[in-house]
C-alpha cells in the first residue's frame, strides 16, 4: 500500500483497495500450489475463508464510509503491534 501511495500516486482508499486485490492474488496462488501437492486442510481453510470474507466485507464498508480517517490510524496501530510482536517473540 505504501508503494502505491508513494510511487503510484494513488489516494489512500484506492491504494488500500488495490492492496486487497494483490493479497487475494497471492493467496490464490498459494492455494493452487498447495492443492497441486495435496497439502490442504479443508476444514481449517473453509473456516479461515469465511473469516476473511466477513472481515473484508466489514473492513471495506468501514473504509468506504470513513476513508483515510480510519485507515491511517488502523495502519499505524497494526504496524506498531506487529513490530512489538516481532521484537518480543523469542
Amino acid at each position: 500500500m505504501l508503494m502505491l501511495l508513494s510511487l503510484g500516486g494513488m489516494g489512500i482508499l484506492q491504494a488500500t483497495a488495490q492492496t486487497k486485490f494483490f493479497n487475494f492474488a497471492s493467496n490464490f496462488g498459494g492455494f493452487i500450489g498447495f492443492a497441486l501437492i495435496g497439502a490442504i486442510s479443508w476444514k481449517v481453510g473453509f473456516l479461515m475463508a469465511a473469516g476473511q470474507i466477513i472481515g473484508s466485507t466489514l473492513g471495506a464498508r468501514l473504509a468506504m464510509k470513513k476513508g483515510a480517517q480510519i485507515i491511517k490510524p488502523l495502519l499505524v496501530t497494526i504496524c506498531i503491534a506487529t513490530a512489538l510482536k516481532l521484537l518480543l517473540s523469542n
